[in-house]
């Protein structure tokens, strides 16, 4: 079975932030559907059901990519920072190619390149050493 839904996703876009929030949407606009009888709100679900199933199963995944970006970006702006998040702003390239660090003796972030294995982190404000993982 998984071999199944790995063929039929393999080079496509797949499930992302925006695509999870849109299937929740056409799940709420269908459940609306049922109870309300309105053509105005079925054509509404039909068009956002349309647009879920475009994005799951689209093969141009750079412009997939690039519209969710620009969704998660809105979306971190009124987004609460749960207990174990260290940075809100941090940018899309903060998370994706680097590594934040506290540093354990002064709380200063300390912005490391990821994929470079255990690394000794030199805290720039109080020059305490500390090790991470990148």
């Amino acid at each position: 079975m998984r071999n199944f839904f790995s063929r039929i996703f393999y080079g496509k876009n797949g499930i992302d932030g925006l695509g999870i929030f849109t299937w929740i949407a056409t799940i709420a606009l269908a459940i609306a559907v049922v109870f309300s009888h309105n053509v105005v709100v079925y054509i509404v679900f039909a068009a956002l059901f349309a647009l879920s199933v475009f994005r799951l199963l689209s093969k141009n995944i750079a412009a997939r990519q690039k519209e969710n970006r620009f969704f998660m970006n809105i979306i971190n702006k009124f987004r609460i920072p749960s207990k174990g998040q260290k940075d809100v702003n941090a940018t899309f390239k903060d998370v994706t190619e680097y590594k934040l660090f506290t540093c354990p003796n002064c709380g200063q972030k300390v912005r490391i390149p990821k994929g470079h294995g255990a690394v000794e982190i030199i805290c720039p404000k109080c020059k305490n050493t500390f090790s991470g993982r990148s």
